[in-house]
């Protein structure tokens, strides 16, 4: 039959191993008594970090839209078009990067050094006052 012939037992052993994965896990809970066996019902309580990452998420995407209408409506086509879209995408990204430093600082386990987290909340007090000097000189100084 050669090496082609044994290939069907991957997705044998994937459904087996996937199903295992899942069972198992949950009859040592049962076991241990942590979840019933009829209608078990896990979930975990303390889940407001996903809806805030989540939400983040959005406002990254959204941020790189803007980035990417910035760059398609240059300076000397439309001015306007530019400006919004740079002021929208700025504003978005550094919204973005302060909630992912309080992320960072508020998540137990924390996923790296506290000396990466300061680091990161360094450049994210840089960026916000590059953000509001651009907003506060620049944006002033240019006639639509």
């Amino acid at each position: 039959m050669g090496t082609i012939g044994s290939v069907w037992i991957i997705p044998v052993l994937t459904s087996l191993f996937g199903f295992s994965a899942i069972f198992i896990p949950f009859l040592v809970a049962v076991q241990n008594g942590h979840v019933p066996l009829i209608i078990p019902f896990i979930r975990r309580h303390d889940i407001w970090w996903r809806r805030t990452s989540l939400s983040l998420l959005i406002m990254g995407i959204m941020g790189a839209f803007f980035i990417t209408s910035t760059a398609s409506f240059s300076i000397t086509d439309n001015l306007l078009v530019h400006m919004i879209c740079a002021s929208i995408s700025f504003l978005l990204v550094t919204l973005y990067i302060w909630g992912q430093v309080f992320l960072s600082f508020i998540l137990s386990p924390s996923m790296s050094s506290p000396l990466l987290n300061l680091l990161r909340l360094l450049l994210c007090l840089l960026a916000t006052i590059s953000l509001i000097l651009r907003q506060s000189f620049i944006i002033p100084s240019l006639h639509y």
